[in-house]
């Protein structure tokens, strides 16, 4: 084998040094003659190696090496020579001999393999082998052998396999080895074969996908976790690549696999995903399924459910969890799997119905878990569904039962002798006990269960745990801190990080309670610790939607208590305001925004706090109290404590004070307790006479809730009657003076007594603002009484507001609402003088014109400095000017005084409106005037021949004429509007929850609220089918005053609006079709002064409003001041006595506090309800503003005068009173791109009713495109169809393509098309491509609904768009995150995430998933392409691969278009704007000498202006052409009916009932034109013709304009 390998003759000799003999005779010989002597001594040894006499050869090869002991060639063959002599040890050494003379000697480490192998040394001696394929592959064959043959060796190998694989070549030998090493779990050897196999070059892509995942198996195994994730993926991207899909089914098993155990959960069911893709492909997308590849196994496809169930469930996706186990499920039973499969399948199912609340179904899918482990006689099974039973049943407070299944679990636990069954089932029974609150016994359980516990540290740590919460419970605190400190212990020890948070929390908690001072800083830690981690969780599960965020908050709003409460017995008043007002201001920032409408650099701010970035100091708290001016009382209500802060403006936190519970009950169940003693007070006996009205959907898990009650009543609870007694036993033990005090009066001790002195030094009717908390949003503040039996709000304005951060908001809103305000004033002020005042009030005006109208001389020293000889005539545009002594060059001319003109009479107009600012007036000097000068403005402008006709109209504007010309006349109305809106029309059913919900009746009385309100105001209400819901958020943007009247849910935020009418699915709407969500408002900009609540309420339930006021903050969120809503339900004739009083004052004008004592106080007055349950419940969220709704009746009066002058213009085609532009404003690119997606829209939402709209669209533009880059430019003749005449939106697209339309003869059907004769706009083809594009998309109804909702957009959403379709199209490698931030404004957005919804994307926990199954990508591509056609700027490249360069929006560093010129002026021409968009030169033309850089720039512009004039001249020529030949052929074709020779034919078809004494007329006969008709058809060609050319001509002005703006200073 050695032998083969050794080369003799083609190696060298080695050193040419000279080299001593070792014998001691020896003389001294040359260098050559020792080359010569060597060369003799080798080949004697080599002939005595052929004759296998080796002690001979090894005599010549060891005298040789004396003389050159560094002679690879000798040392190689020596070692052959011991090889074959069997003295392996002595080829070992020759081997380490040659490694160390040259580590990259592939010879040596063959040696040294063999040597090894030969030594039964075989795992070292293929590390030799593969070393010396690592340096050559010359030999690759025989080094493979070797290998193959110790693989052999080592791993048992048949000697014929090896013998088969022989004949294979190198790489796939390797391969081979690679996988039989793995199969033997011989890893290491194995890695490293693959990984000398990867270095050998080849082609065959089958082995390398092979040998990749072979080296993944092994480095897995090793838990080399991100290598073998590397390589699974190189090896995924490789089978992607040849489209082998058991290879990419194996790699992406194996590595969703590898992400479960890394605990990268997310990542795990992407790839999962992408196997369920996989899956609908090999199934193909026919009606029947093709059959599934042998490979995928039904075990695979059973556990690639369960796996993603398992990993949904982890990650908090519930629904999808809850879809894939019941497929799991129903594959076990289809395929009949063994029944310990059967039995975990109905568990899994159970537990996942158990986490959703569906008790029902998870106890059913138990018992048949159950079921089936008692036919197997899987006892230990029995145990644990027992147990899980029993749990659900404690869950539905079915006591008897829960506690029967968990003593039954027990039982046969015992009986199993079965340590950790027991542990785990006596755990299950305490929890129950916790649940029904029966501490002692749940502690004797616990105790027992701590008792079987022997060796399990973790199981030790959780039952001490659940001892300290029981004791905990009972308020044992010291007990309850000796168990967590144990588990705390035991957790650290054995860092189990989870059982440590948990004991951390509680510790806290328990902490809290101490009076020691160490222990409230060590609990104050603690918290500050544990409410940054729990804040994350929460934060992480809002942004991925997932399910189990309720106990987070729940033990999140226990921290922030339990520190408050720490702070407050440390005396740390400031600190603890800090803290209650992060936690209030969390529900409100928790609302999902899509824009950033909350006060800036809110997320920058930090307290002294670092790990809480949210946080708001006191410094930040005073300062939002300083911009207001009510003082502010900010309440927080603990169980022991209610703390209130007072804030007053200009000082800041003026008082702190803590009161505390008394010994009977805790403050937040006195609390509760007497505003429920207030709201039913005398109120029991009337309800029953007044009718309350029901608009209150149904609440999520009510269900529960009343087979929970019931089970109650069920039981026999010996509980209620001891209950009962120690009720008794606390009201004896009351004070009797406390019980005669009235709940008001109660109220007003605990809340307002402790800081009456404060109040009482405030102004009378001063704004009290009420920042309450927990139970105290029930509190009416307003009704509470003092000892004089006075109440609060007959001395104060009380309002209320969840938190200080929407105080914050709610100054902004009305600074935004001042700020609309003075905007519309100045609007009016530029509108003033016909339009004139506009250029008058310009700044850069005024700055250009200050030299000509300040100078007072011109003097001898100005003359001297002017010099004609310095002047080139060559250079001038009017060389004899130069002659003329009466001209003045441009440096002198700013010295010049222009004379004043006579006409200008500024002054006597400007006098008449105080309103009207009044521009600069220019001095009368009429003795000096620079020949040259610009003529002044107000000769320009003709203010001379102004007159004014009305000083004030209702619009606060004015009415001017002129003798020179037409005026402008522009009356801006105000832009104030009063919405009344309710009683939607609603289907039969809807969805809401995930079941049917069927509205039970029409709401009659808010349809009567909504008509008697709509009538105060002179208003329509909006109700039945036309108050959708888009309506109503489209409604609101522009509102004043707001009232609102229909179904709704104050708990979670919802108002019930009827469905869009434009919704894609059929049968009941779906919840986002017509709920309206708090999201939805705080997400519209609103700039409403007040919005009227009156929805969510329900008399067959105790309704308060919800705690945070859900609703009213997402209005003030969204821009409104003020919210007037009920603190609970009333009846109706209640509210429409207070309403009726309530718009009566704000019809005069008045502030809304104002107006809701006037509307409280009418109602106290009426005996029938002077109960304060009838008049206490109205409450003012946000500030305290002036409404005066007969100004709002004015506005809305001028905006319908507005829209009728609006359908007027329309109607006629031109303004009557307003001259059209001299020049038109042309839209840019962006405009009318714009204008496209609203036209292509309008044909994306009737698809459905016209589907060969489309198509034919598609073939008109195909032919416009060709016509117009064709060479032969005669025209086709084309009719259009009737299809498209009758279309919605179709012919409003080709008219704005520029399609016009001629009549055929007498018809007025099918008429011929005129098609356009240029595309100056670049639009033809974007439609084109955009129509195409939506011939793939009409298969799929959600994402033609989508994108026609998506549009119009902007352009930075399309871009935006088209980033996120281009990366997943070219590297689906990328994974999206939803947190980036280039894709978190699109995925909060709710157009454009139900585009990316329906395209087929998903979210997993944060990352953005796609299905990459052939209808998704067909939809990806064909949504790529359309939304690139409507991009102004995006690259079409994008359809085609992926340059990151073209990623991003246009931003900021887009160049212009228009050259730039800042600086450059014209002096000599002094160009200007004028009303109407006029170009005037304020210089005459040529009468005064330009410097050289201004006629360089003159003669710039000159060729500039005679190029736009010739190309005018071009497009005027080409469209005449162009008609002419479009109407020529048109013409022919009738012609030819007239110039052909008639034919009789034999049978003629004529209408019916004529006789032979009759004219038969033939049924196809046309009727003929008549000479009027023939003419309107030669004057409709005339006008399509006049349109083009008025086209070019407004285009080549709007280009002209565009040439000398960039000279324009007075714009």
């Amino acid at each position: 084998m050695a032998k083969n390998f050794l080369t003799k003759g083609s190696v060298s000799l080695g050193s040419r040094h000279s080299a001593h003999s070792l014998t001691d005779a020896s003389d001294v010989i040359s260098e050559s003659e020792e080359i010569n002597q060597i060369r003799a001594l080798k080949e004697q040894g080599d002939e005595a190696f052929d004759h296998e006499n080796y002690t001979e050869a090894l005599r010549f090869y060891d005298e040789a090496l004396e003389m050159d002991g560094e002679n690879l060639d000798l040392l190689s063959c020596r070692a052959a020579v011991n090889i074959e002599s069997g003295d392996y040890i002595a080829a070992q050494k020759d081997a380490e001999l040659l490694i160390n003379i040259k580590s990259g000697y592939p010879q040596g480490h063959y040696i040294m393999g063999v040597a090894l192998e030969s030594l039964g040394q075989y795992k070292d001696a293929m590390g030799s082998f593969l070393q010396a394929l690592d340096c050559s592959d010359e030999n690759a064959d025989i080094l493979t052998d070797n290998i193959m043959a110790i693989a052999g060796h080592l791993c048992n190998v048949p000697q014929t396999v090896i013998q088969k694989f022989e004949e294979l070549d190198p790489y796939t030998k390797l391969s081979e080895v690679g996988a039989i090493l793995y199969v033997n779990k011989q890893h290491i050897l194995c890695i490293k074969v693959l990984n000398a196999a990867q270095k050998l070059e080849t082609n065959q892509q089958g082995i390398q996908m092979k040998i990749q995942l072979t080296l993944a198996n092994a480095h897995s195994v090793l838990k080399h976790t991100d290598l073998a994730i590397s390589l699974y993926q190189d090896c995924l991207t490789t089978a992607m690549s040849t489209h082998d899909s058991q290879y990419q089914t194996k790699s992406l098993v194996n590595i969703a696999s590898l992400f479960m155990e890394t605990g990268d959960t997310r990542q795990a069911v992407v790839y999962y995903e992408r196997l369920l893709d996989m899956e609908n492909e090999l199934r193909g997308d026919g009606e029947i399924a093709e059959p599934l590849p042998n490979f995928w196994t039904t075990d695979l496809q059973i556990a690639l459910h369960l796996n993603l169930s398992c990993a949904y469930k982890t990650i908090g996706n519930l629904k999808a969890s809850i879809r894939h186990a019941h497929i799991y499920l129903g594959l076990v039973n289809k395929h009949g799997h063994n029944i310990g499969e059967q039995s975990e399948s109905h568990r899994h199912v159970g537990m996942l119905h158990e986490v959703l609340k569906d008790y029902d179904t998870a106890i059913e899918h138990y018992k048949k878990c159950l079921a089936i482990h008692k036919h197997n006689g899987e006892q230990r099974g029995v145990a644990q569904t027992y147990g899980l039973i029993g749990c659900a049943y404690a869950a539905v407070h079915n006591w008897p039962f829960a506690i029967t299944c968990h003593e039954q679990s027990i039982s046969v636990a015992q009986k199993l002798n079965n340590t950790r069954l027991l542990t785990s089932t006596l755990e299950l029974l305490g929890n129950t006990l916790m649940l029904k609150t029966d501490y002692d016994q749940a502690i004797e359980i616990y105790g027992e269960m701590f008792q079987t516990i022997k060796s399990d540290l973790r199981d030790r740590a959780n039952c001490c745990c659940k001892l300290g919460k029981a004791f905990r419970a009972q308020k044992r605190y010291q007990y309850a801190l000796y168990y967590y400190d144990q588990a705390h212990t035991i957790a650290e020890d054995m860092e189990y990080s989870d059982i440590k948070d948990i004991c951390e929390y509680d510790m806290a908690c328990v902490m809290q309670h101490s009076t020691q001072m160490l222990e409230l800083e060590q609990a104050r830690k603690k918290f500050e610790r544990h409410i940054p981690v729990v804040e994350a969780k929460v934060k992480q599960l809002v942004e991925e939607e997932a399910a189990g965020i309720g106990e987070l908050k729940d033990q999140l709003a226990e921290c922030y208590d339990g520190i408050q409460k720490v702070l407050n017995k440390l005396g740390n008043g400031k600190e603890c305001l800090e803290y209650s007002e992060a936690y209030k201001r969390m529900f409100i920032t928790q609302v999902k925004r899509q824009d950033s409408h909350q006060p800036h650099n809110l997320s920058n701010l930090h307290s002294k706090h670092s790990h809480f970035s949210d946080m708001w100091p006191i410094d930040k708290i005073t300062r939002v109290v300083n911009q207001q001016n009510a003082l502010v009382l900010c309440y927080t209500v603990l169980p022991s404590n209610i703390l209130l802060w007072v804030l007053q403006p200009g000082r800041g936190l003026v008082r702190f004070y803590s009161s505390r519970a008394s010994k009977d009950k805790p403050c937040d169940q006195e609390i509760q307790e007497l505003c429920n003693e207030l709201r039913q007070k005398d109120a029991k006996s009337q309800n029953s006479d007044y009718g309350f009205e029901n608009r209150a959907l149904p609440l999520q898990g009510v269900d529960l809730e009343i087979v929970r009650q019931k089970n109650l009543q069920k039981s026999t609870d010996l509980q209620r009657e001891k209950y009962i007694k120690e009720l008794e036993v606390q009201i004896q033990a009351l004070d009797p003076q406390e019980l005669k005090k009235s709940p008001q009066k109660q109220l007003y001790n605990l809340l307002i007594a402790p800081v009456e002195d404060i109040l009482l030094k405030l102004e009378p009717n001063s704004n009290v603002l009420i920042i309450p908390d927990k139970q105290l949003y029930q509190c009416p503040f307003g009704m509470l009484e003092d000892w004089n039996r006075k109440l609060l709000c007959d001395k104060y304005t009380v309002t209320y507001l969840p938190s200080i951060y929407l105080l914050e908001r709610v100054t902004i809103n009305e600074l935004d609402h001042l700020r609309a305000h003075d905007d519309l004033e100045f609007e009016r002020a530029q509108s003033c003088l016909g339009g004139v005042n506009k250029l008058l009030m310009s700044r850069d005006l005024s700055k250009s014109v200050t030299g000509l109208h300040t100078a007072t001389d011109i003097g001898a020293e100005t003359r001297s400095n002017f010099d004609c000889d310095i002047i080139d005539p060559r250079r001038t545009s009017n060389p004899r000017l130069l002659k003329s002594g009466a001209l003045t060059t441009a440096d002198a001319l700013s010295h010049a005084i222009p004379a004043m003109s006579r006409e200008s009479t500024f002054i006597s107009i400007m006098t008449k409106s105080t309103s009207i600012p009044s521009p600069p007036v220019t001095p009368n000097i009429k003795a000096l005037k620079a020949p040259g000068s610009p003529t002044s403005m107000d000769r320009m402008l003709h203010t001379g021949s102004l007159s004014t006709l009305t000083t004030h109209t209702a619009t606060n504007t004015d009415i001017v004429s002129s003798t020179d010309g037409v005026t402008e006349f522009r009356q801006i109305s105000d832009p104030e509007r009063f919405v009344v809106i309710g009683n939607p029309e609603l289907p039969e059913r809807l969805l809401l929850h995930d079941s049917t919900w069927h509205p039970p009746f029409e709401l009659t009385e808010a349809q009567k609220e909504c008509s008697d309100i709509a009538s105060y105001g002179s208003v329509a209400a909006i109700s039945g089918d036309k108050a959708t819901k888009g309506r109503f958020l489209e409604e609101i943007k522009t509102a004043t005053v707001v009232h609102i009247a229909s179904y709704g849910c104050l708990k979670e935020g919802y108002i019930v609006m009827a469905p869009n009418p434009d919704r894609y699915e059929k049968g009941a709407p779906l919840e986002q079709s017509y709920l309206v969500t708090s999201e939805d408002i705080a997400n519209t900009k609103m700039c409403a002064k007040l919005v009227v609540l009156n929805c969510g309420w329900s008399p067959y339930r105790t309704d308060y409003i919800d705690n945070g006021l859900l609703l009213p903050s997402a209005f003030v969120a969204a821009g409104a001041q003020c919210v007037l809503t009920l603190l609970w339900t009333v009846p109706n004739v209640v509210l429409e006595k207070f309403y009726f009083h309530f718009y009566k004052v704000l019809l005069q004008g008045s502030l809304l506090s104002n107006a809701m004592t006037a509307a409280v106080k009418a109602v106290r007055e009426d005996e029938r309800y002077s109960s304060p349950f009838y008049w206490a419940a109205f409450a003012l969220v946000g500030k305290d503003t002036h409404v005066d709704l007969h100004h709002i009746q004015k506005a809305m009066l001028h905006q319908q005068i507005d829209e009728t002058e609006k359908s007027i213009i329309e109607k006629l085609g031109r303004d009557m009173l307003n001259p059209k532009p001299v020049t038109p404003q042309v839209v840019n690119r962006d405009a009318n791109m714009y204008t496209l997606m609203e036209k292509v829209a309008v044909l994306l939402c009737f698809h459905r009713e016209q589907p060969e709209v489309v198509p034919e669209l598609i073939e008109l533009l195909d032919n416009a495109l060709k016509l117009l880059h064709a060479e032969d430019t005669q025209n086709k003749i084309i009719n259009a169809s009737d299809s498209v005449i009758s279309s919605k939106g179709g012919l409003d697209v080709m008219n704005f393509l520029g399609f016009h339309f001629q009549a055929k003869g007498a018809q007025i059907h099918n008429p011929y098309i005129v098609f356009p004769h240029w595309n100056h706009d670049e639009l033809l083809l974007p439609a084109f491509v955009t129509l195409k594009a939506m011939t793939d998309v009409v298969d799929s109804p959600t994402c033609l609904h989508a994108l026609y909702k998506l549009l119009p957009a902007t352009q930075d959403t399309v871009a935006h768009l088209v980033d996120i379709l281009s990366i997943t199209k070219h590297s689906p490698e990328i994974q999206l995150k939803v947190t980036d931030l280039s894709i978190r404004p699109q995925w909060m957005q709710p157009t454009t995430k139900n585009l990316l919804t329906s395209i087929g994307f998903h979210q997993i926990g944060t990352l953005l998933n796609f299905n990459r199954v052939s209808v998704n990508r067909k939809l990806l591509d064909a949504c790529l392409r359309f939304l690139l056609a409507m991009s102004t700027y995006k690259s079409p490249v994008l359809m085609h691969k992926l340059d990151v360069g073209l990623l991003g929006t246009e931003g900021s560093t887009k160049a212009s278009t228009t050259p730039s010129t800042d600086g450059v002026k014209l002096p000599t021409l002094t160009p200007l704007i004028l009303p109407r968009s006029q170009l005037r030169m304020g210089t005459p033309w040529s009468c005064t000498v330009e410097k050289n850089d201004e006629m360089l720039e003159k003669m710039k512009l000159s060729r500039s202006k005679s190029d736009l004039t010739e190309e005018y001249r071009r497009h005027l020529i080409k469209a005449k052409t162009w008609h002419q030949q479009t109407v020529r052929p048109q013409a022919d074709e009738s012609l030819k009916k007239f110039l052909r020779p008639r034919s009789n034919p034999t049978k003629v078809k004529v209408v019916s009932g004529a006789t032979a004494s009759q004219t038969r007329t033939p049924v196809n006969k046309e009727p003929q034109l008549g000479i009027p008709q023939i003419d309107q058809r030669r004057d409709y060609a005339h006008y399509v013709l006049h349109q083009r050319v008025e086209d070019i001509g407004i285009r080549h002005r709007d280009a002209t304009r565009k040439l000398y703006l960039p000279y324009v200073h007075n714009t």
